[in-house]
């Protein structure tokens, strides 16, 4: 049997209910933040891996979450995990490369960001159509020995040397 309520009772029941979905809502994503936080701090950024990249005893992992760094030997402790937080354009990362300046390129759905770490600084550059990449979703990169980057996209491909893009 279908109750008919009068219109105010309806307004007043709806934004009750609209209430309480939000707050489980809310309270739904303050769980999954806080799992989530809690297992990056012993584990890869994510366990969905769309990339890996290794140099030495360097080990980076393209995730849905951010960019996973580890170079020990054991697997569940001294991760580092990089977002947008740190400077990262899109915490989805689909491709890593290595420059010859030792600069780590990553590749998004976004645009493309290098990050350039040294003794004193690390520092976030990124790049995205409006710079000169042919399009933002970066699927691929490839570093070349005379020490250009090129990038695999949607939309064609994209080479970086000394600064200057080239489209093609």
């Amino acid at each position: 049997m279908n109750a008919v309520l009068p219109g105010h009772i309806r307004g007043a029941v709806a934004a009750k209910l609209r209430q309480i979905i939000q707050t489980q809502r809310e309270s739904d994503c303050l769980a999954a933040f806080l799992v989530g936080a809690i297992d990056q701090l012993h584990t890869c950024a994510s366990d969905t891996v769309y990339t890996v990249f290794v140099d030495g005893n360097e080990q980076w992992y393209g995730t849905f979450r951010g960019a996973g760094y580890h170079s020990t030997e054991f697997t569940k402790s001294d991760w580092i995990t990089y977002t947008r937080t740190e400077g990262l354009i899109c915490d989805s990362v689909y491709a890593i490369a290595k420059d010859l300046s030792g600069n780590m390129w990553f590749g998004t759905p976004k645009g493309v960001s290098k990050l350039s770490i040294s003794p004193t600084d690390t520092t976030w550059t990124n790049y995205t159509t409006k710079d000169g990449l042919v399009a933002d979703k970066v699927n691929t990169i490839a570093a070349d020995i005379d020490g250009s980057v090129w990038f695999g996209t949607d939309k064609g491909i994209s080479h970086f040397k000394s600064n200057i893009w080239e489209k093609f």
